[in-house]
């Protein structure tokens, strides 16, 4: 697991969200799900996490008459994430550190939304959604919440 120290800037991270977005790219899904912390809620596997970017948010079979359309209307055979282009960043990687959304703040921070995902060369509306999460005292990591349809 990836950390940063507790006062870490919004830039440092965007940035585990961008080595993530890498990771996933390289269609690396274990060490992407190594990279943060598991959720108590939800613990991400790395077959899941496969599925769920390749069926567009929805863990579903290959053969899913849903998947199939947004496959043809694509002009592609799977989904796959590609790379962040930098300039998307910014707008791209919403960091919140002001709002806990009911969190507990001893062990939360805040949250991180990354969307338009791209897939397949293109932006997507696909979201992933992360709580930021305090570690030991003095560190924080991210904690993959979701990742759904805008």
């Amino acid at each position: 697991m990836k950390t940063l120290p507790i006062n870490a800037s919004h830039d440092e991270i965007r940035q585990l969200v961008v080595e993530w977005n890498r990771l996933l790219s390289n269609e690396q899904y274990k060490e992407a799900i190594e990279l943060f912390s598991s959720s108590e809620e939800k613990a991400w596997s790395p077959e899941q996490l496969e599925k769920t970017i390749s069926g567009y948010g929805i863990t579903c079979n290959p053969d899913d008459e849903t998947l199939l359309l947004l496959l043809n209307e694509w002009e592609v055979e799977r989904f796959v994430m590609s790379p962040i282009h930098i300039e998307k960043i910014d707008s791209s990687i919403e960091v919140d550190r002001d709002n806990l959304y009911g969190m507990n703040p001893n062990e939360y921070l805040g949250m991180v939304h990354f969307s338009d995902i791209p897939l397949c060369g293109y932006l997507s509306d696909l979201t992933a959604r992360f709580n930021i999460r305090r570690i030991e005292e003095e560190k924080l990591t991210l904690e993959l919440i979701d990742i759904h349809v805008m």
